[in-house]
């Protein structure tokens, strides 16, 4: 019975945890799953969580590849950051 009381306990956190985890990506902390990403992409990221184009100005929020380099940074975060492993272990 305990052990059902703690599975249902992790499931509830799970979305918490991959919401905190996602948000990650703008904190030092998470900021290497926004460098990956932007990399990728063919752009870098500062340290204010702009993404950054080769002509030193930052992508507007609504750029398409801001949105998917965003998309990708979250991804990650949420599969490989270690925030709330404890919980959901």
């Amino acid at each position: 019975m305990a052990d059902d009381l703690f599975k249902k306990a992790k499931e509830g956190l799970r979305p918490a945890v991959h919401n905190i985890r996602k948000q990650s990506i703008w904190f030092p902390g998470g900021k290497v799953f926004l460098d990956a990403a932007a990399s990728a992409a063919g752009y870098k990221a500062d340290d204010s969580g702009n993404i950054i184009d080769v002509n030193g100005q930052p992508l507007p929020k609504g750029h398409e590849d801001y949105q998917w380099i965003k998309s990708m940074a979250e991804r990650q975060a949420v599969v490989e950051s270690p925030i709330g492993r404890e919980l959901l272990e």
